[in-house]
């Protein structure tokens, strides 16, 4: 697949298209290593997503760059757009601890009730059979 710059027509990259079999591969790995996510604590968690904001932060003007050229935006919306990204990575990471922690809601003698959040697992968006491009 050509990733094509639409302002100008030039092919910025060719990428492999998937195919059935390389989207359950992928499907494969993700369910993998959403159980290693899921094992483990909220706070490594927290600090990979954290990383990822630092990188995001980091290389921001060459991914606005990247944005620009495979979408034709202009470069301030891109910025905007990986800024967005950035306050919406800051709210989650501030907020995520208080919301996904247990909470005891009741407690009466040998009865407990927990509210808690598990993670379930890697969501398949499209119907088996479906090849995305």
């Amino acid at each position: 697949m050509k990733i094509v710059n639409p302002a100008t027509n030039t092919v910025i990259k060719e990428v492999d298209e998937d195919t059935k079999s390389s989207v359950t591969e992928k499907y494969e790995m993700a369910k993998t290593a959403q159980k290693i996510w899921a094992s483990q604590t909220m706070e490594s968690r927290l600090a990979a997503v954290q990383k990822f904001s630092d990188l995001l932060a980091k290389n921001s003007e060459k991914l606005a760059r990247d944005l620009s050229s495979e979408m034709g935006k202009p470069i301030q919306e891109a910025l905007n757009e990986i800024n967005g990204a950035q306050k919406r990575i800051t709210f989650f990471l501030e907020n995520s601890n208080k919301w996904l922690s247990e909470n005891h809601v009741h407690t009466d003698g040998n009865t407990k009730e927990v509210l808690s959040f598990d993670a379930l697992g890697v969501m398949r968006i499209f119907p088996p059979g479906i090849i995305l491009f």
